[in-house]
Order: C-alpha cells, then structure tokens, then sequence
C-alpha cells in the first residue's frame, strides 16, 4: 500500500505506472539474501525460508493487486 500511495499521491503517476510500481513492490524477497546468508555461513536456513514464504505469499498479493488496480 505504501508502494501505491507514493506512486499515486506522490509522483502522481499514471494508471499503467502505479500498477508496475505496485506489482513490483509486491514481489517475494529476492535471492539475494540467501545468498549473503551461504556467503557467510549465517542464518542459512532463516534466507531460505524467507526466500520460499515470499514467494509463496506474494502470488494471491499480485493477483489481488492486479484485479484491484486494473
């Protein structure tokens, strides 16, 4: 919602935009931080848990995102 609110009240973007930057802000938590995690032998198991729950609970979000906006 705050990815929207800016998008649409502050930069005063357009329809297409604010829901690129919305479905973008949706997305799940990138790999990036499993891999920092195995780098540096730290919290491996929490990244990777992270990274899988995201994901999984990031596909009803943009599809919810996507029908709201559309």
């Amino acid at each position: 919602m705050f990815a929207y609110a800016l998008a649409t009240w502050v930069f005063h973007l357009d329809s297409h935009s604010v829901l690129a930057v919305t479905l973008l802000a949706s997305l799940p938590a990138a790999t990036v931080v499993h891999i920092i995690a195995t780098r540096y032998r730290n919290a491996e198991q929490l990244a990777c848990d992270a990274v899988l729950w995201s994901t999984v609970l990031c596909v009803p979000v943009v599809i919810a995102v996507s029908g709201l906006l559309r």
